[in-house]
């Protein structure tokens, strides 16, 4: 079902994808590159480091990075799912690669 409507497109580097805050109609699956996402108010929670590691350099709580290869059999990635819920954009992704 999904398939049957979902209309690819293959963005250029730093091209932005949607707004915060701005109406969802849609959510988006990444199958190959990465997509960096930004927000003013981040909603996600830190993942945990174990005993003794440390945040990578330049690690900043207000973006993240989401990446999917293209080789067979890797999983694809979910995101902008508001629009399944009804609620306003809360990040504002923009292609990476």
């Amino acid at each position: 079902m999904m398939a049957s409507a979902g209309v690819r497109r293959k963005l250029n580097r730093y091209t932005h994808l949607y707004r915060e805050g701005a109406v969802a109609t849609c959510f988006y699956v990444l199958v190959g590159g990465s997509v960096l996402e930004h927000s003013l108010d981040p909603q996600w929670k830190e993942p945990e480091l174990p005993p003794g590691h440390r945040r990578p350099k330049g690690y900043r709580r207000d973006q993240r990075t989401l990446s999917c290869s293209r080789r067979p059999g890797v999983k694809y990635t979910l995101f902008g799912m508001e629009a399944l819920v009804g609620r306003p954009r809360t990040r504002r992704p923009s292609a990476s690669t």
